[in-house]
């Protein structure tokens, strides 16, 4: 008995901490996605257009893919009218999955390097739906747009200047006109200017994980009292932005500036959400992981120094004899009731 209560103890630890990423948990993850940026690809991406988040317009010129890099430059727009209210100082580049296919749930890897820092940069690695007007805001806070938004990278125009830190930030519409925003600072032991590094994160139900250099760096999540991680499918954006708040270009802010970005991945979970596993003497080495509803498992003995992950949508339940030999790991993980892979519209 007393290793059953041990191994509860260690899923739940696992349960609240630890996401897992693909390069853990090696038997639940597959890729689906894996761009090395040697083209744009017709299927993934196109060039924004007719958009502007910031003090930024774009063009299809600033976008520009060699080396297996994709480099979006920003400069200054020399068509600029400061007479014509929708013309905008900064002229820079952009990919959108918008109009190619939304994402669900998963792992999103990138590698990414800014540019000398300097005041005014707006970059995002980015995942995003909606954007509807509605009339009465539940919080004079919040602005009147109904959106989901997951902000994994999002230097604005003050972190672009002293570039070891940056917001990410995960924004849900539960009901008409009511948002939530949960934001939190990734503070880093690197300058993101001075080479490529990997920003990565998880998406699931209920809870964003945000990883630098594969380094667990923010945890994003749903609290007793408000929802804040989106549930719906969303667009994945890479852009580079200019800030139009307080964080602005001033004088002394260098132009043209190119962020690049390269090896972008996407992993998703493999799932059979309605089917349980209720076993004896469990076969750790020979079954094939999938998130399942639900694990029962009897007298089952993990194998010598392995490290065992299982995940369901429901409960794990460990009965009897359930023992975890002296160097190997048991990994529990319960996906709060809700499955973790294709998210229906």
């Amino acid at each position: 008995m007393k290793k059953i209560i041990l191994i509860y103890l260690l899923c739940t630890f696992n349960l609240l901490l630890h996401a897992q990423t693909p390069y853990e948990d090696t038997t639940h993850w597959k890729l689906i996605i894996d761009d090395d940026f040697s083209s744009l690809r017709d299927t993934l991406w196109e060039k924004v257009h007719d958009m502007s988040w910031g003090l930024e317009c774009y063009s299809n010129d600033k976008t520009v893919l060699s080396n297996n890099t994709l480099n979006l430059t920003c400069d200054i727009n020399p068509n600029y009218d400061p007479e014509d209210t929708l013309s905008k100082p900064y002229v820079s580049g952009g990919i959108w999955s918008l109009n190619k296919r939304p994402y669900s749930y998963g792992y999103f890897e990138i590698e990414t390097k800014m540019p000398p820092r300097s005041r005014g940069y707006w970059g995002g690695f980015w995942l995003h739906a909606g954007a509807v007007e509605c009339d009465s805001p539940c919080n004079d806070f919040y602005d009147n747009q109904v959106w989901h938004e997951l902000d994994i990278f999002e230097p604005y125009g003050c972190p672009s200047e002293n570039p070891n830190n940056f917001p990410s930030s995960a924004r849900k519409t539960e009901i008409e006109c009511c948002s939530r925003i949960l934001s939190k600072n990734n503070n880093l032991n690197t300058y993101l200017d001075l080479g490529f590094n990997k920003i990565a994160a998880i998406w699931m139900p209920k809870e964003a994980i945000i990883y630098v250099n594969g380094v667990e760096t923010v945890d994003l999540r749903d609290d007793y009292k408000y929802n804040y991680v989106p549930s719906i499918p969303m667009y994945l954006y890479i852009t580079f932005q200019v800030d139009k708040g307080g964080c602005r270009p001033n004088a002394s802010s260098i132009f043209p500036a190119t962020w690049q970005f390269r090896k972008f991945k996407y992993y998703q979970l493999k799932t059979k959400c309605d089917e349980d596993i209720n076993e004896e003497y469990f076969d750790f080495i020979n079954h094939d992981y999938y998130v399942q509803k639900s694990y029962h498992l009897t007298n089952s003995t993990v194998p010598n120094n392995s490290n065992v992950y299982i995940r369901a949508v429901n409960d794990i339940v460990l009965d009897g004899d359930f023992e975890v030999p002296l160097g190997s790991n048991f990994n529990a993980i319960v996906h709060y009731g809700i499955c973790p892979g294709e998210i229906e519209n």
